[in-house]
């Protein structure tokens, strides 16, 4: 799955994510090719892994059945990529560019890489995720805005 981050019509940073779902329903996370784009035509692919790949791990992006207050790990390569979640929220609706989304899964995330920021991040059924805000440090926020193929 192709996840591009714009500002104002300059391209940030362009990631391809590396999903499969297993017989139970849950979305497993396998790694992320990722490139930031920075000033002075510089690139930064930090945070790149793939499952089976140096010792990293597969995670689990989405539980087939979400219940509060389950946690678990999604980015599994140490000192590149170790996310955690925690589910906070199994209901409600949001509305984002593409549409209004109901039977949303909210989460908390977190990272052992930057041990003090924290994310909030809301799941679309059959989609993934609607929006994205940080509860610490610079104040980022992404929503969906499109769907494609």
């Amino acid at each position: 799955m192709d996840d591009v981050a714009t500002h104002n019509g300059t391209l940030l940073e362009k990631t391809f994510d590396f999903y499969a779902q297993d017989n139970q329903g849950n979305v497993w996370y396998l790694g992320e090719d990722t490139t930031a784009f920075l000033a002075n035509r510089k690139t930064d692919t930090s945070g790149s892994f793939e499952a089976g790949v140096d010792g990293a791990q597969p995670g689990i992006i989405m539980e087939a059945n979400p219940q509060i207050p389950d946690a678990y790990r999604q980015e599994c390569f140490a000192g590149e990529a170790e996310h955690t979640a925690w589910v906070v929220a199994t209901s409600g609706s949001l509305r984002v560019p593409y549409g209004n989304v109901r039977n949303v899964l909210t989460t908390l995330e977190a990272t052992r890489i930057e041990p003090d920021a924290y994310d909030q991040k809301v799941y679309g059924p059959g989609i993934g995720i609607e929006s994205e805000q940080s509860l610490t440090g610079p104040n980022e926020f992404a929503r969906l805005v499109s769907v494609s193929g």
